[in-house]
């Protein structure tokens, strides 16, 4: 982050997709902003099914009804950028060391200083969080997977880079007959 030369910094994981105007769309939001969010949706890394992140859709839901926890923040850096200005003046700093949650305790330690936050109306320009299993997040069971593929299936986001490949070995782990709209 050091050697970033930008105004913000965003992150993003090498397998992961975003939409062509995703961080056009955060940028357009920062004026007087320390930190923009944007959506994430949750994907399998083999299909086209998309659901909206509950851990988000929980948190920004707290933060319109002012409920008492809102500043608790959950664990994704990639659907936000961040004031460079603000991480250097507050000494925040992303730590590489952990491997695993790291990126929710730089949100925890970025919200404890009370930073000027906006999120984005949500236009349908979403950042592509990639699940699979075997990756090092813990959530990526094949029952969460399931969960989001159920998901993906309801809410209709479309991940428009991927297409289902029924014969992954995925869908027979996760005993799932595909039904394309």
């Amino acid at each position: 982050m050091e050697i970033a030369k930008g105004e913000f910094i965003g992150f993003m994981d090498v397998d992961d997709f975003v939409d062509e105007k995703f961080f056009e769309n955060l940028y357009k939001n920062s004026k007087n902003q320390d930190v923009v969010v944007g959506y994430l949706a949750d994907c399998i890394s083999v299909s086209y099914h998309c659901a909206h992140n509950k851990e988000q859709v929980d948190y920004d839901d707290n933060m319109i009804h002012k409920k008492k926890n809102r500043r608790k923040a959950y664990g994704f850096v990639y659907n936000s950028i961040w004031r460079k200005s603000f991480l250097s003046k507050k000494k925040i700093k992303f730590s590489i060391k952990r491997g695993i949650l790291e990126d929710k305790l730089f949100r925890n330690e970025c919200y404890r200083q009370k930073p000027r936050i906006f999120v984005v109306p949500n236009e349908g320009i979403y950042y592509y969080y990639e699940r699979r299993i075997g990756s090092a997040n813990p959530n990526n069971k094949n029952e969460w997977l399931r969960t989001i593929f159920e998901k993906g299936e309801k809410e209709k986001i479309i991940n428009k880079y991927r297409e289902d490949d029924p014969n992954d070995s995925l869908f027979k782990t996760l005993n799932i007959t595909q039904t394309k709209n």
